[in-house]
């Protein structure tokens, strides 16, 4: 009987140094999870303000942003840019030229305090610093046909040679977020209608 007793007890010493270890696993994994969401609940995307020229003409755009932590898609926005209406995109008109330059300009907006905000058409008192590292690509679509994608370039005269409509899509990855983990995809899309020489 004696022996029995020391081998149960033998038996429940291990389970106990089974259940420690499981608890601690446990317990670390629920820390590591609760810090995660703190941060992520806690963490603030803000919108920036994207300025997109054609040929030095301000150009009518769309776009739209995902903000994204890890795999988890927080929040979807999408807006206009130079226009308060779809219509308004139809009027990107350039004139046949000897060369077209697209350029694109992304600025994170501060208020009076130097506070990161987002930005907004209407805010006043803010103050504007460009941004240089963020993840540029560009595509040019004419008639259902790719003719350039890849990294962003501001020249884009081998791919205008004749009048009508272009449609461009830029592809802006950036961190615009508190966290290392955060990330921002924005898609901003427009055309341009080229017509005859200007007289």
């Amino acid at each position: 009987m004696y022996n029995t007793l020391i081998g149960n007890w033998g038996d429940l010493m291990e389970y106990i140094a089974g259940l420690k270890k499981s608890l601690i696993v446990i317990f670390c994994i629920s820390f590591l999870l609760v810090v995660f969401l703190l941060i992520s609940f806690n963490n603030s995307f803000f919108e920036n303000k994207f300025v997109v020229t054609f040929n030095d003409q301000n150009i009518n755009a769309r776009y739209y942003s995902k903000y994204s932590e890890l795999l988890l898609v927080k929040r979807v926005s999408e807006g206009r840019l130079n226009s308060y209406s779809y219509a308004y995109d139809l009027l990107n008109k350039t004139y046949l030229s000897d060369k077209y330059t697209l350029d694109l300009k992304e600025y994170e907006i501060y208020d009076r305090f130097g506070h990161r905000e987002s930005y907004s058409p209407v805010s006043s008192n803010v103050k504007t610093e460009i941004v240089e590292d963020s993840n540029v690509d560009l595509k040019i679509e004419r008639m259902d046909k790719v003719l350039y994608e890849g990294p962003f370039i501001s020249d884009v005269t081998d791919f205008i040679s004749e009048e009508g409509r272009y449609y461009f899509h830029i592809y802006v990855k950036s961190k615009r977020s508190t966290t290392p983990i955060a990330r921002v995809n924005t898609t901003l899309t427009f055309n341009v209608l080229v017509v005859g020489y200007e007289n």
